[in-house]
């Protein structure tokens, strides 16, 4: 009895091709996990070294993972507000301000958590929010038509000042009107 079991080489080559993928994929998931897992990990540090009061280097890690290709949207949300955080206990405003609006970017209805984040981190967060709905319920008009609207608007204050002028009586205005004639007598029968 012969035990030997033969493939047809279209057999062997789909099995050999699928391993090679089957491989591929698995590496190409664990390294990106591997990356997920780094971005986490030098986020805590940012943390840890914002907690610690140690802003310059908190923002070193913060940058460095936002640098990352394969930095999730999650992670991102994270970093921006930890570098919002950042920059406020450093006073750096304006640009505390802009993380804030990088985040607001990333997730538009954003809340800021009462028990975590201090109160200057929260009213910062408010204003921009209050900015961004002002600045998208009144679309920014360039200054060129700006101008053409001033004039637009000289010109018809101008002829409506003169048509009153001109309408209105005075010595050498129109005669006035005389009274009109009363009603036709009614037809009788």
């Amino acid at each position: 009895m012969n035990r030997n079991i033969r493939f047809p080489n279209s057999t062997m080559i789909f099995i050999i091709c699928t391993s090679f993928v089957f491989i591929f994929l698995a590496g190409t998931v664990s390294s990106l996990v591997a990356q997920e897992n780094i971005i986490d990990k030098a986020l805590n540090m940012a943390e840890e070294k914002y907690t610690e009061g140690r802003f310059d280097e908190a923002i070193v890690f913060i940058k460095k993972c936002l640098e990352s290709p394969n930095i999730t949207q999650k992670q991102q949300q994270r970093a921006y507000r930890l570098m919002g955080l950042t920059y406020i206990a450093k006073d750096y405003l304006n640009e505390a301000k802009n993380s804030i609006e990088k985040l607001l970017k990333l997730v538009p209805n954003y809340k800021p958590d009462p028990v975590y984040d201090p109160p200057p981190f929260i009213n910062l967060v408010e204003e921009v929010q209050k900015e961004t709905v002002a600045t998208v319920a009144e679309p920014e008009v360039e200054p060129s038509s700006k101008k053409w609207w001033y004039i637009g608007g000289g010109i018809g204050a101008v002829a409506i000042v003169t048509a009153i002028i001109l309408s209105s009586g005075g010595e050498d205005g129109p005669e006035p009107a005389k009274s009109l004639p009363g009603p036709p007598d009614l037809p009788t029968n």
